[in-house]
C-alpha cells in the first residue's frame, strides 16, 4: 500500500510530538550517564549507578510513554512501544543523528524508526 509508509511515520511523529517533553527528559538524563541503562517494565538494568530520584523519574516516565522498555547505549536512547516474537514498534533517539542502520527510517530530527523488512 502506498499511503502506509506516509500513515506510520505520521503516528510516529505524533507520539514524539505529543510526548516532546517527557522524551527530552529521559534523553537529557541517560545521555548524561555514561554507561548503558535499561528500564524494562518494573526493573532497571544501570551500570551507572542512578540515583533514587533518577531511578523515579525514569519508571514515571516510562510509565507516561506508555513503553514497555527504555534502553540506552552509547549510539542510541531506544523506546520500545511493542514487540511481539521478531515484531518491534519503537522510536529511536540518535544523539548524533547518523542513520547507522539501514533499517531505520527518519522521522524528524534525532528520531528514527525501525522499518519493516520485507
Amino acid at each position: 500500500m502506498f499511503t502506509e509508509p506516509f500513515l506510520i511515520d505520521t503516528s510516529y511523529r505524533i507520539y514524539i510530538r505529543q510526548n516532546k517533553k517527557i522524551l527530552t527528559e529521559i534523553n537529557h538524563l541517560l545521555l548524561s550517564k555514561q554507561d548503558d541503562i535499561a528500564i524494562y517494565h518494573d526493573s532497571i538494568y544501570d551500570n551507572a549507578q542512578l540515583n533514587t530520584s533518577e531511578i523515579n523519574k525514569l519508571r514515571e516516565g516510562q510509565k507516561k510513554l506508555g513503553t514497555y522498555i527504555i534502553s540506552k547505549s552509547d549510539e542510541e536512547v531506544y523506546y520500545g512501544l511493542w514487540g511481539y516474537l521478531d515484531i518491534r514498534l519503537a522510536v529511536i533517539y540518535l544523539p548524533d543523528k547518523i542513520n547507522p542502520y539501514n533499517n531505520y527510517r527518519h522521522l524528524t530530527g534525532n528520531w528514527f524508526h525501525l522499518q519493516k523488512s520485507d
